[in-house]
Formats: structure tokens, C-alpha cells, sequence
């Protein structure tokens, strides 16, 4: 299944004050914050129920910050424990998403973004292995 492409305007704001009132804020907030980026991208399968979701930060073992967002605009943050559904072809493999979220399991969910980046990047460090 494909990631869903829904993208929102972080609230920067509401993300540093939210987090600063964590029990295990990140060590260097603005740091942080500067590597989150000015958007978010819904990390659910497409065509998910319900709210579009990004993990934000690893409050504690097991749980984390969850930027939620739906059609309205509207932003929340909200600490939710993980899913931690195990794979079953692949017992290693664990769900990074948050308990009770919607359609398909994290190892399940592909970013065509990421895969496309990875794709250049195999191009240009081992070359092309097309036939010429």
C-alpha cells in the first residue's frame, strides 16, 4: 500500500510548546525543530480513516508525540502509545505507528518518494545497471 500523500503546514509554536512540556524533550529544541521542517507529511496507508498522522517525537518507551491534522486545518498533538503490531512473515519487524491507527501496518505502508531517493542515490553510487 502506498503512503498517503496528505501534506499540512507544521505549527511550529504549538509543536515547541507541547514538547517542552514532555517528560524527555528533545536536548536541543530549535535544533529539532529545524530538522522537522516546515511541513508534514502523513506517515498512514492512502485512503486511511480518520485524522492523517505524523510521529513527531519518542516520549518515552512506547509512546510518542502524534501530530494529527484532518480536512478542517486543524492541528492537535497528541501522545499516543505505539502500535507495536508484529509482523507476521517477519518477526523483527515491529509497527512504528500509533495504537489504534487505520489501515495498513508501517512495513506494510511504501513511501514512493523515499524509494524514488533511493533509487538515485543506488544510480549514482554504483552506477547504472541498465544495458547499453
Amino acid at each position: 500500500m502506498l503512503q498517503c500523500t496528505s501534506l499540512t503546514n507544521r505549527p511550529l509554536e504549538m509543536t515547541a510548546a507541547t514538547l517542552q512540556r514532555t517528560a524527555n524533550p528533545p536536548s536541543n529544541l530549535p535544533k529539532f525543530l529545524l530538522a522537522l521542517g516546515t511541513y508534514a507529511l502523513c506517515e498512514l496507508g492512502e485512503e486511511h480513516d480518520g485524522n492523517h498522522s505524523e510521529h513527531v517525537w519518542d516520549t518515552a518507551v512506547g509512546e510518542a508525540l502524534w501530530l494529527m491534522w484532518g480536512s478542517d486545518g486543524g492541528h492537535q498533538l497528541i501522545t499516543m502509545p505505539a502500535c507495536e503490531e508484529i509482523s507476521p512473515s517477519d518477526d523483527e519487524l515491529v509497527c512504528y505507528l500509533h495504537q489504534g491507527h487505520s489501515a495498513a501496518h508501517s512495513w506494510d505502508v511504501q513511501d514512493p518518494a523515499r524509494d524514488e531517493l533511493r533509487e538515485v542515490l543506488e544510480r549514482q553510487m554504483f552506477g547504472s545497471h541498465e544495458a547499453e
